[in-house]
């Protein structure tokens, strides 16, 4: 945890970013691994990770403090799961990974359909950083 903490000082800007990106990809990799151990594959965990990266974004271009948007965005991603986990939970193998890939598609048509807030095709434009 140290070494985590003092890399920000250590590394170059771009290396730092390099490894932002390979974390959160590690973090997709093991919520992967974790539903592949109870014998299911669901397609829709990087779309819980877009509804959350999105929702703390918008709630970012708001006066609010990102030590606030960032839970927020969890929360809005495990709303959207909690949401789906009734009609997903029903289904088994094959069907569950279906199930999963079309939600997941809903998902990503309702963000591209919908200029606001979402940005359309266009993505979300002037992102505090």
């Amino acid at each position: 945890m140290a070494v985590v903490c003092v890399l920000p000082f250590v590394v170059r800007p771009y290396q730092l970013d390099f490894l932002i990106f390979m974390f959160i990809n590690i973090i997709l990799v093991v919520s992967y691994r974790l539903i592949a151990i109870t014998g299911e594959f669901s397609l829709a965990h990087a779309v819980m990770m877009g509804v959350g990266a999105y929702a703390s974004t918008i709630l970012a271009q708001l006066p609010i403090s990102p030590w606030i948007s960032m839970p927020l965005g969890g929360v809005a991603a495990a709303i959207i799961a909690y949401i789906l986990s009734f009609p997903l939970f029903r289904m088994k193998g094959f069907y569950f990974l279906i199930g999963s890939f079309a939600a997941a598609e809903a998902i990503r048509l309702c963000w591209v359909q919908f200029i606001f807030p979402f940005g359309g095709y266009r993505g979300l434009r002037r992102i505090p950083t």
